[in-house]
């Protein structure tokens, strides 16, 4: 990840934003095909496009908010949250398979 941050630094804070984006929809879509096929591996490129997304979203959003010198508080903040509550409780009621899907659902959502 500390490559990506490197790269990410060179890029304007819409190609960041919008890269780190797809990346992580890229990973929410192999999170998915991982738990459905249980195989190691695609949780591995899973995790590294998620990595990667996080760190160029971060960078992006860093970019913005000095740019922008103000930053207010996001309502998607507390959607974010209770989504992880919501996952967390299918998780432990539903099973993992229906708690991955709302979880890709939630932040696809945010995403659009």
């Amino acid at each position: 990840m500390g490559a990506i941050g490197i790269i990410a630094r060179t890029l304007s804070p819409r190609a960041a934003l919008i890269v780190g984006a797809l990346a992580s929809g890229l990973g929410m879509v192999l999170l998915i095909l991982a738990v459905r096929s249980r195989d190691l591996l695609i949780y591995l490129l899973a995790t590294a496009a998620a990595g990667g997304a996080h760190c160029l979203l971060f960078v992006g959003g860093l970019q913005v908010s000095s740019a922008a010198a103000y930053c207010r508080p996001s309502i998607f903040w507390v959607i974010d949250g209770c989504a992880c509550l919501c996952a967390r409780h299918y998780r432990d009621n539903a099973g993992l398979g229906f708690s991955v899907d709302l979880g890709a659902a939630a932040r696809a959502a945010r995403l659009a």
